[in-house]
């Protein structure tokens, strides 16, 4: 089911393309569907030609590190984050720097950076999905089902990722996991 509703989005973001080709949060947003759909490779070279639309728009930036994050391509990922952070503190990139520091093998600064976001979000709201990611990077199962949990209390948008995020991946074996799916499942029926 997934994987048509997938093409099918794919399908409509290069139709949005097709109309306005010189935006670059059309074409970025293009990238985040091939993340999500795993089409990692379409993905990265999406992202690389949306830079050349505007090598400073961030998120962009993240988005192409969590691209090669999901490749296995730690010290990529970690460059694409840092950039994306120099232009704008955005606390989803943090979160994949955390990850992606944490696959390379980066614990201490992971677990500093992780210790950031969790202070920024005493300071103003951070849907809890970007600790949960954190969480999850660091081994820390429990913590990262607690923020899932937050996030879907707060009816975050960012819960609707769930299903389909490739960051959650170690969670889903997890009896609890499916039990988000099917609280996910049911909010959308109501």
């Amino acid at each position: 089911m997934f994987a048509k509703r997938s093409d099918e989005g794919i399908v409509a973001a290069r139709r949005a393309e097709e109309l306005d080709p010189l935006s670059a949060i059309i074409s970025a947003d293009t990238g985040f569907d091939l993340i999500l759909a795993r089409r990692y490779d379409e993905a990265i070279a999406q992202l690389q030609r949306t830079l050349l639309l505007d090598a400073t728009f961030y998120y962009t930036h993240y988005l192409l590190g969590w691209a090669y994050y999901e490749k296995g391509m730690y010290q990529q990922a970690i460059s694409e984050c840092r950039k994306s952070l120099e232009l704008n503190e955005e606390p989803y990139a943090k979160a994949i720097l955390i990850v992606s520091l944490s696959k390379a093998g980066d614990r201490a600064e992971a677990l500093k950076l992780r210790d950031e976001l969790k202070r920024e979000a005493t300071r103003r709201y951070l849907p809890s999905y970007y600790l949960a990611v954190a969480s999850i990077a660091l081994g820390e199962k429990d913590e990262a089902f607690a923020a899932l949990e937050r996030d879907f209390a707060d009816r975050s948008s960012s819960y609707s990722w769930v299903p389909v995020d490739p960051l959650l991946n170690d969670l889903r074996d997890d009896p609890r996991f499916a039990a988000l799916l099917q609280k996910v499942a049911a909010a959308k029926l109501e």
